[in-house]
């Protein structure tokens, strides 16, 4: 049993789908601080140029990802449809990738976390169906500890023999922790697979997925995904 804990990310780049596709069981950490970065925001290519889009929240930036909520005030559904055909529309797959940006749109959802979170599964659902992981969201598991000893609460609840996550969690991870209960720590080695993006080109993984899929089509973004888990002994030492 293979575990992943990650934040939610709006429409996420490839990345965090190979995440969820090495998993069995994928977590949505979204009862921790929100922080800058991709819970609410992604890029787009607009004549090969990184254009972000972002969803516009209410209330106090310190809160949880949870506690915050999308400004339906300032009508941002409508710009990011228009930003996404302003991007694509000249794409094979176009319609695909409208497809799934509105059929997240047309459902409700009562704070980003859970927005972010139906953007990551209906991409899951659309490009590897019959290996989906099962989700999950953090607060379903109640914890009395913070980080490392946190995530390693939320494995044993899900009988983890293995906990998969990125590069950056080395700065802070205690392997010692997971060792003590006998999980085996793994890094993701990405390697996400290279598309003409612009005028032939390939440009950069940190897009949204959509991007792909509206490029080249859900059949082949799916073959992008290559990244392999790497032990933690390979990374830490």
């Amino acid at each position: 049993m293979r575990v992943v804990i990650s934040q939610p990310m709006y429409f996420p780049w490839l990345g965090q789908l190979n995440q969820a596709l090495l998993a069995d069981a994928f977590v949505f950490y979204s009862d921790v601080q929100f922080a800058r970065g991709f819970i609410n925001r992604v890029q787009l290519l607009v004549d090969g140029s990184q254009e972000f889009i972002t969803v516009p929240t209410a209330g106090s930036k310190r809160s949880l990802i949870n506690q915050l909520k999308p400004d339906s005030s300032q009508h941002w559904q409508e710009r990011h449809a228009s930003k996404l055909k302003s991007s694509l529309s000249d794409a094979l797959y176009f319609e695909t990738s409208d497809s799934l940006l509105k059929y997240v749109f047309m459902h409700p959802h009562k704070d980003l976390a859970e927005l972010s979170s139906a953007s990551v599964k209906r991409l899951c659902e659309e490009i590897f169906p019959a290996q989906c992981p099962q989700f999950y969201d953090s607060t379903q598991f109640p914890r009395t500890s913070k980080s490392t000893q946190a995530l390693v609460e939320i494995c044993k609840e899900l009988g983890a023999s293995h906990y998969l996550t990125g590069h950056g969690a080395k700065n802070y991870i205690d392997l010692q922790l997971f060792k003590n209960e006998g999980i085996e720590l793994e890094f993701i080695e990405y390697d996400i697979g290279e598309y003409p993006q612009h005028a032939g080109k390939y440009i950069t993984p940190y897009v949204s997925s959509l991007d792909a899929i509206a490029r080249i089509g859900v059949e082949e973004t799916g073959m992008l995904l290559k990244s392999k888990p790497v032990p933690a002994a390979r990374v830490l030492n």
